[in-house]
């Protein structure tokens, strides 16, 4: 390790992906969505880069995943709440609460 160098995190990955790997994970997106393949990019990369490259997209597609998925579950819940305070409203309950203490 050079002097200076900050720490490796256990595995060998550093926390943040060099400036190469940004530059291909970039190349490989625009190539997809532009409707190229995306296997002979990540071929002609070299096995390093993309091994790199492959994560960093593995790794974009789980955050998409559980982004998604939570803000599914939110949305779920406001209505659930909001269902539950109009009945609660509609059967006409009072919101004066009696304080037992």
């Amino acid at each position: 390790m050079a002097e200076g160098a900050p720490p490796e995190e256990p595995g060998g990955s550093s926390p943040e992906p060099s400036e190469e790997v940004k530059q291909a994970l970039k190349s490989v997106v625009q190539s997809s969505r532009a409707g190229r393949g995306e296997a002979a990019e990540l071929q002609s990369l070299g096995p390093e880069r993309a091994a790199a490259v492959e994560d960093q997209l593995q790794e974009t597609e789980l955050k998409r995943t559980y982004a998604r998925s939570l803000l599914r579950l939110m949305f779920g819940q406001l209505i659930v709440a909001n269902g539950v305070f109009i009945a609660y409203a509609w059967v006409g309950k009072d919101w004066n609460l009696v304080v037992l203490w």
